[in-house]
């Protein structure tokens, strides 16, 4: 084929425009390549500035986020959403564009989005709630910081093999490139301006984060907390001003580069190694308390709150906690004086709750520790029964409403039942409720209950004694006019024919002398100056004797029980005081009744004094002769209890209980029922003698007598007998022989009073003796003295003026021993037996009035004993 020259030129131009097109498109593509390359730098530049932007936006925002988490304020959540967003925008205006290349990236995107939603939403929460949940908000960071990890790691990943893709045009394309040198040129003149473009807007973009770097260093410099970091070899990297302060430094840069353990002690330091950074390690995040140490070596309390960074270092927020301390201490000190008080102390609410019980006041109110929570938030009137609650709500908080202040005694039912009385006060509190203490005075309470029972039993001892040497005086002057009116009445019986008027007269004489006589006998017994013959009694036989004496005198409409546990109760007394005390209880019983249908009972058992059930009334030893029984009266369970005597330990008691069903006495009733001549019968129906002469009888037997009475249910006397096995001693006087014995001898008659001497002198004269009297002791020692011959026998009286029988037997004793002499008197056998004793010539003691057969029986006894001896 042959070539024109169209045909060459033709040819030329294509090769020329072949030529033209291979150099443009090789320096094209070279200068595409050499493009690429530099946009390749730029983006890894780019992608590595904004690797370090975003972690360092990171940082910020998880240090201010676990300072706020820690409680501190130097940030708001306002600010760390805000910081949030900051973050959120870089990473959409740098690493979402090459993510969104890829369907994984896309992935990725949405996986961050998500983690990023929920902790938005978990911020926007209440700040108490979002402190409280710190485990929850460090997962959600953790999940954050993942997806966010994960999103980088994919976006470098595309950029590195898109970066691959253009290195294989690179090697095709080579040999194109040094035709298109000049265009490359071009090229590249037109790349290094968009290179400068764009490294001109990662300055701006530097330095807008420089700049927030820089406040918030200066926040941390002005926070009042002590703020620092430390790198993972534990060395301060960073400490504020406030930091320095706290630890005594006049400067960060003194703590800078230092361990943290320089700023606490040793012991604080491995307390930190094994408990706090153990701790840090689960959990990322540590709050609590421990010492700091200052410069120059002193101690001071710190709040701490620690944060652990992904370096292995950590950030330290640290505050002055001294101060709260300090109040805490003395807090705690306070409560705990509170609590060893011996005063009970509480707190109530202005809503009338329990907020605090202090042990004392527990304790008073017998509330056990494990019960505590039934009162604390409970209204204050659980700690009072119905009737305390209305005396504290009626008269206590009123005055305490008005006053603003209360103080008072009050007794308290405690849980167990007891009642005990405590010394209140309360002070009103500016919320409206009020402190009140408490202190336990029931030792002082029954203290002065004791001593004023002492007292009330001193006086009632004194008025007794009083009233019983009254009586004794009355009935001893009673007995010398008695002892020669039945003298005389006797000697009219002798003497008058028995059917005459006067024979009756006399009769009706010596009744009525009797009469009083036996009136004289129980004023004797209340006075304790006359105990009777004594003598082994069964007390089971004398109940059944009175019980048939009673039958017969008391009224179809009172039923009479009687109840025996026992076949004898054999005690040592006088078998007639202790039927007239039995009568006495008894027709008293009865008239307490009346008319009104009702039941008399009488109940004899024996009871051991320590199985009586009255504590209070055991001694070691009875009573003496010259002891006074106590009285006591109280007011127990709506009864009156009065109690008379003292029970001896260990010793066994005839226990007789006489009980009626009659009106009961009242307390002012009870208190006098002892005395004699008190008597609330009509003035026809009693003397009052009764239950005065059982006071007597029961003294003198060594007896108790307890008294309980229910108004409106009846009284309950219950006597108590000691129980004696074995036979008394009788009395030195028998009165029941009534055999006279005459006879003949010279007797010197001593007795003051003119009428009784004369009286004695015919008795004796008609018993056939010859008699010379004399009107005192001092007389008769003279008369004796000029007649030492004369006389075989004196009988004189006991109680005379200057000298009395005793005094005068004692006188006489070294002159006249062999004179017997035989002594009358109203005194007790106790008191004359020691006179016995002490002047062997006293023979005999006879009871004034005495009878003419019995002054007969002992003057024919006592001659004929001195006529054997000599």
């Amino acid at each position: 084929m042959k070539f024109n020259k169209s045909h060459t030129v033709k040819l030329e131009l294509f090769l020329i425009l072949f030529i033209v097109l291979i150099f443009s498109l090789s320096g094209g593509q070279s200068t595409h390549l050499i493009y690429k390359k530099i946009v390749e730098g730029e983006q890894n530049d780019s992608l590595h500035d904004t690797e370090w932007i975003v972690n360092t936006a990171e940082d910020n925002f998880e240090s201010m986020f676990f300072s706020y988490l820690s409680g501190a304020d130097s940030f708001s959540k306002t600010s760390i959403v805000s910081e949030l967003s900051y973050l959120n925008n870089i990473l959409k205006t740098s690493m979402y564009p090459i993510a969104l290349s890829s369907a994984q990236g896309k992935k990725y995107i949405e996986k961050f989005e998500d983690s990023l939603g929920e902790l938005v939403t978990f911020l926007k929460q209440d700040d108490l709630l979002v402190r409280r949940q710190i485990s929850k908000a460090i997962s959600l960071m953790v999940t954050l910081n993942a997806s966010r990890n994960e999103l980088t790691e994919v976006v470098g990943r595309l950029n590195q093999e898109k970066n691959q893709a253009y290195i294989y045009s690179e090697h095709i394309f080579f040999f194109f490139s040094i035709a298109s040198m000049a265009i490359s040129g071009l090229g590249l003149i037109m790349i290094l301006m968009l290179k400068l473009r764009k490294l001109g807007q990662a300055s701006i973009d530097k330095k807008k984060v420089m700049d927030l770097l820089v406040s918030r260093a200066a926040a941390m410099e002005a926070a009042m907390d002590g703020i620092a970091i430390t790198n993972k070899q534990g060395e301060v990297t960073y400490a504020n001003i406030a930091l320095a302060f706290l630890h005594g430094y006049e400067g960060a840069d003194e703590i800078v580069g230092k361990s943290w353990k320089a700023l606490y002690s040793e012991e604080q330091c491995n307390w930190f190694e094994k408990e706090v950074f153990k701790e840090l390690l689960l959990q990322w995040h540590w709050h609590g308390h421990s010492l700091g140490l200052r410069k120059d070596g002193t101690d001071f309390y710190q709040d701490i709150s620690m944060t652990a960074l992904e370096d292995g270092g950590h950030v330290w927020v640290v505050r002055d906690y001294t101060e709260v301390m300090e109040s805490t201490a003395l807090a705690s000190k306070r409560l705990a004086a509170i609590e060893a008080a011996d005063d009970g102390i509480g707190l109530v609410d202005s809503e009338g709750n329990i907020t605090y019980i202090n042990k004392a006041l527990m304790c008073l109110h017998g509330i056990e520790k494990e019960d505590l929570g039934n009162y604390i938030g409970q209204k204050w009137e659980s700690l009072y029964n119905g009737a305390g609650q209305e005396e504290v709500k009626n008269n206590i908080l009123p005055l305490l409403k008005k006053e603003g202040y209360w103080k008072g005694d009050a007794p308290i039912l405690r849980k167990d039942g007891e009642t005990v009385y405590a010394e209140m006060s309360l002070t009103l509190l500016n919320d409206g409720g009020f402190i009140g203490t408490a202190r336990d005075i029931t030792s002082r309470k029954k203290a002065e209950q004791e001593k004023e029972d002492l007292q009330t039993q001193f006086f009632q001892a004194q008025k007794m004694e009083a009233i019983g040497r009254l009586a004794g005086g009355i009935a001893h002057d009673f007995n010398n006019i008695l002892a020669s009116t039945l003298g005389y009445a006797e000697f009219l019986l002798e003497d008058l024919p028995a059917e005459s008027k006067e024979h009756h007269f006399a009769s009706q004489i010596m009744s009525g002398s009797l009469q009083a006589q036996g009136l004289v006998e129980q004023i004797l017994a209340f006075s304790r100056r006359n105990e009777g013959a004594k003598d082994i009694v069964d007390l089971v036989e004398s109940v059944g004797e009175t019980g048939a004496m009673l039958k017969a005198m008391m009224p179809s409409s009172i039923e009479l029980k009687i109840e025996v546990d026992e076949a004898e109760a054999p005690v040592s007394g006088n078998a007639t005081h202790i039927s007239q005390t039995l009568m006495n209880l008894c027709v008293n019983a009865i008239d307490a009744m009346g008319e009104e249908h009702g039941c008399l009972s009488i109940h004899i058992d024996r009871k051991n004094g320590d199985d009586t059930g009255y504590p209070d009334m055991l001694v070691d030893e009875p009573l003496t002769a010259d002891e006074a029984p106590p009285v006591h009266i109280s007011d127990v369970n709506g009864a009156i209890l009065l109690k008379l005597g003292k029970l001896v330990r260990d010793q066994d008691y005839a226990r007789l209980q006489v009980s009626d069903t009659g009106t009961g006495m009242p307390r002012e009733v009870m208190e006098h029922i002892f005395e004699p001549f008190f008597t609330t019968k009509p003035v026809d129906h009693g003397t009052g003698l009764g239950l005065s002469s059982v006071h007597g009888i029961m003294t003198a037997h060594n007896g108790a007598v307890v008294v309980e009475s229910h108004e409106g249910r009846g009284t309950s006397f219950t006597l108590f007998f000691p129980i004696s096995e074995n036979a008394g001693a009788r009395d030195l006087v028998s009165l029941d022989d009534k055999n006279s014995c005459g006879g003949t001898g010279y007797v010197l008659l001593v007795e003051d009073e003119e009428r009784v001497r004369d009286m004695l002198l015919q008795m004796i004269d008609r018993l056939g003796y010859q008699a010379h009297a004399c009107e005192d002791g001092d007389v008769a020692v003279d008369h004796l003295r000029e007649n030492p011959e004369r006389y075989d026998l004196i009988i004189s009286d006991y109680t005379m003026p200057r000298m009395n029988g005793a005094e005068m037997a004692k006188e006489l004793e070294g002159d006249f021993p062999d004179l017997p002499i035989i002594m009358l008197s109203g005194y007790s056998k106790r008191r004359l037996k020691n006179v016995m004793a002490e002047n062997q010539s006293i023979k005999a003691v006879l009871r004034k009035p005495v009878k003419r057969d019995v002054l007969s029986k002992h003057i024919h006894t006592v001659l004929q004993e001195k006529k054997a001896a000599a």
